[in-house]
C-alpha cells in the first residue's frame, strides 16, 4: 500500500459520518484521538503551515467541509465548518498552534465536545462535554 493511500485510510476513521454517529464517551474519545493524531502529524512535519493545509485537505476528503477564518498567522490556524454551506448534523472546528498544539471541537446535534492536545504536556490539557 502506498504511503498516500495509507494516509488516506488513516483519516477515514475521522470521517464526518463517524462524528455524526458517535455520542457521549465515543464522541469524546474520537475528538481525543483526532487531536492526538493531528498533533503527531505536526510534530513529524518540517513545515508547520503546509502541514496544516495538508491535514485540512485530508479531513475535507473524508466529508468535513472546512473553511479557514484565520490561517495567515505563522503560528496559528483556525478552521470551522463552511458557513456558506452549513451542515445540519454537526460541525468540526479546529485550531492549530505551532509547533503542535491542536484544539478539536465537534458541535453536534446531541453533544458538543472540545479537546486540546499538546505533546509537551503529553496529556489532554482541557476537555468538555455539553449535552
Amino acid at each position: 500500500m502506498s504511503l498516500d493511500r495509507q494516509q488516506s485510510s488513516d483519516f477515514q476513521r475521522f470521517s464526518r459520518s463517524h462524528f455524526e454517529q458517535a455520542d457521549g464517551a465515543a464522541l469524546e474519545a474520537l475528538c481525543q484521538e483526532l487531536a492526538r493524531f493531528l498533533s503527531e502529524r505536526f510534530t513529524a512535519s518540517s513545515d508547520w503551515s503546509e502541514a496544516g493545509y495538508d491535514l485540512i485537505k485530508r479531513l475535507s476528503a473524508v466529508g468535513h467541509d472546512l473553511a479557514s477564518f484565520d490561517d495567515d498567522s505563522p503560528h496559528c490556524q483556525a478552521w470551522c465548518g463552511n458557513w456558506l454551506r452549513p451542515n445540519i448534523g454537526g460541525e468540526l472546528l479546529l485550531e492549530f498552534r505551532a509547533p503542535s498544539e491542536v484544539l478539536v471541537t465537534w458541535k453536534g446535534v446531541q453533544a458538543n465536545v472540545s479537546v486540546r492536545w499538546s505533546p509537551f504536556v503529553n496529556t489532554i490539557i482541557g476537555q468538555g462535554v455539553e449535552v
